[in-house]
């Protein structure tokens, strides 16, 4: 599945800011309640994967700090993908590139 740079701005968006303390090596099962409640920033593609944020390189020490950050997307028959990419709290994520989701 593919997901273009905006959806995937928007799916580590919610999960983020909605999520953080669980996303940390943890894992975050992507249900219909949380696509409901992330109100279309999360497609129902990704219904029944996990999600986990697997690195955290750097430190938000002011809102124009880059940090980066490294997803791991596992579907429902547990294939995985990586994707590592930056963050700043006064601009957001910036991934710039569509994302192929196994």
């Amino acid at each position: 599945m593919k997901l273009t740079d905006g959806e995937f701005n928007g799916v580590i968006d919610f999960l983020f800011y909605h999520n953080v303390h669980d996303l940390q090596n943890n894992q975050v099962l992507i249900t219909k309640e949380i696509i409901e409640e992330a109100d279309e920033e999360i497609s129902e593609k990704l219904l029944d994967y996990s999600i986990e944020l697997t690195k955290i390189a750097g430190d938000h020490k002011n809102d124009g700090q880059l940090v980066d950050y490294t997803f791991t997307f596992i579907s429902p028959k547990n294939k995985k993908t990586k994707v590592t990419t930056e963050m700043c709290l006064e601009v957001g994520w910036n991934h710039c590139e569509d994302v192929e989701i196994k």
